[in-house]
């Protein structure tokens, strides 16, 4: 985890008079607020950010604050599962487990989404799917099942 530690040494940043930040520097994190006296000397006053979570925020005239980072992004894995039909095959099973259920499971015949009360049916077990065809499926046509995984 990275730290960052901060001295507010620099009192022409925060907007306001050295005397004023003599008193009392107050930082607000998410919905608390902690507060920091500064020694009368004028001195360092050591504020410890941990840069992962937090960050300063120089807001309307030159107020430093600190807030919780918005989490990053987590990316959605989607795992493509490929086939080519034989004569007479109309199941076809996922290679991992579907991450979220039934409802992001995506099945494509010749590129074309398939939907699946229409044109096929899926059952599952264990996280693992087996997407069955209703109809008969031509010889060589090629299915794609995507979905996202854990």
């Amino acid at each position: 985890m990275k730290t960052l530690l901060l001295f507010l040494f620099s009192f022409s940043l925060l907007g306001q008079t050295k005397a004023d930040l003599q008193s009392q520097v107050r930082i607000s994190v998410a919905n608390a607020s902690m507060i920091f006296a500064l020694p009368s000397g004028g001195g360092f006053t050591p504020v410890q950010i941990d840069a992962a979570t937090l960050e300063l925020v120089v807001g309307p005239g030159g107020v430093m604050f600190l807030r919780a980072k918005p989490p990053a992004p987590t990316p959605i894995v989607f795992q493509e599962d490929f086939f080519k039909t034989t004569a007479a095959q109309t199941a076809f099973i996922t290679t991992k487990v579907v991450s979220g259920g039934k409802g992001n499971i995506m099945v494509f015949r010749n590129g074309l989404l398939q939907r699946e009360v229409e044109d096929y049916a899926a059952q599952e077990n264990v996280g693992i799917w087996t997407i069955t065809f209703k109809n008969q499926i031509p010889t060589n046509d090629f299915i794609t099942i995507r979905y996202p995984t854990s």
